[in-house]
């Protein structure tokens, strides 16, 4: 059986090569933070235990993936071996892909002596691997829900590191300022003015927006002025929850569409829009109604993909593998389909949105991400 160490080692040369993190991650024993996750089997959740199987353990904890570590209200720490989570609640926490956690860093260029906003707790990895770096005393490390700031406040101290750790909302308040830099390892709509006012002029945040894949860098100049852009569109989390559990409603939207026959079903004749390969595609629409929520499976005779909105409105796509028409089934007063109609149009008129050339701009004005080839601002 491997190691932890020698495990972790593997890891820090996959996906640290080169990298200024390495040691942090050759040294920070991710397993600990981890012993308990939910994978998804079809529509339903397993639970993980690595007490139980040491060796899947540890090749699972150093594996460049993402372990969720709670679903809705249930957190795998507190689940029973026979209880899984309400077939109604979304994943709500987890410890991201080291790969992931590493490329935030390196886009707010993270230097020694920075004092750093680590937003988003979760398992507590990447406080780890910051203060690792940076040293404790230069981490500030905060999550909307008390239990994942307790545990992973516990969990890190069992291995040397206790960097400040605060349950707090932070897209409301923060308890200090004055950081060189933020990275949030959940996503958000926009840059909420918690975290412009937190990082000093001159500072940088690394965030993702919510509702879409786009990685952003931003630099501040005070609490009311920022410009960024966009340095990848290969980057997801979780949404901001505003307490232990939020979007479950939008998740309710999608149990009834899963199979739903629709208040109306309606054929086509060419290829219905694959949003999970059509990433330039899904992005527009994300942009153009951010409210819209869109998700995919794969099953053994069709593919499926939803378009959802908090208002209870629905479309589902089913794509037959192996004959057959695909339909689309639809209900609600949103034409769902419609709006996806609309970003097909604007990328025939000006082409698949380039998401490199997307800028971010705040002031007193407001919020906005604008792409310059099509003339359109979005607001965030």
């Amino acid at each position: 059986m491997r190691t932890w160490d020698a495990a972790a080692a593997t890891s820090a040369a996959e996906v640290g090569a080169g990298s200024p993190w390495r040691d942090a991650v050759s040294r920070t024993p991710r397993h600990l933070l981890v012993p308990n996750w939910w994978e998804q089997d079809g529509f339903d959740w397993r639970l993980h235990r690595g007490v139980s199987d040491t060796t899947s353990w540890i090749d699972t904890a150093y594996a460049d993936r993402t372990l969720v570590t709670q679903v809705g209200e249930l957190h795998a720490d507190m689940a029973g071996d026979d209880v899984g989570p309400p077939s109604d609640r979304p994943p709500t926490s987890s410890t991201t892909l080291p790969s992931l956690v590493l490329r935030m860093f390196d886009v707010a260029e993270i230097e020694e002596g920075m004092k750093v906003l680590d937003l988003g707790t979760g398992s507590g990895y990447s406080a780890a691997l910051l203060g690792h770096r940076l040293g404790d005393d230069r981490v500030l490390s905060v999550d909307v829900d008390e239990y994942l700031v307790d545990v992973a406040r516990r969990r890190l101290a069992t291995f040397g590191r206790v960097p400040r750790m605060v349950a707090v909302d932070a897209t409301q308040t923060l308890p200090d300022d004055g950081f060189d830099r933020a990275v949030a390892m959940f996503s958000t709509r926009t840059i909420p003015s918690t975290w412009l006012a937190a990082v000093r002029s001159g500072g940088v945040i690394s965030t993702t927006l919510a509702g879409t894949s786009l990685h952003v860098r931003v630099t501040v100049t005070d609490a009311t002025h920022a410009q960024g852009r966009v340095v990848s569109d290969e980057a997801r989390f979780m949404r901001a929850r505003t307490g232990p559990e939020d979007g479950s409603a939008l998740h309710r939207v999608y149990l009834s569409a899963r199979t739903a026959e629709g208040d109306e079903v309606r054929a086509f004749d060419g290829d219905v829009p694959n949003l999970r390969d059509d990433r330039r595609l899904a992005l527009l629409l994300e942009l153009l109604h951010p409210t819209i929520d869109h998700r995919w499976i794969d099953l053994d005779d069709r593919s499926m993909v939803w378009l959802l909105h908090p208002s209870g409105s629905w479309a589902r796509a089913e794509v037959p593998k192996f004959g057959g028409r695909p339909a689309v089934h639809s209900s609600g007063p949103l034409d769902l389909w419609g709006h996806l109609d609309r970003a097909r149009q604007l990328t025939s008129a000006h082409g698949p949105i380039d998401p490199l050339s997307l800028a971010i701009e705040i002031d007193p004005d407001g919020r906005r991400i604008t792409w310059p080839a099509a003339g359109l601002s979005f607001p965030l």
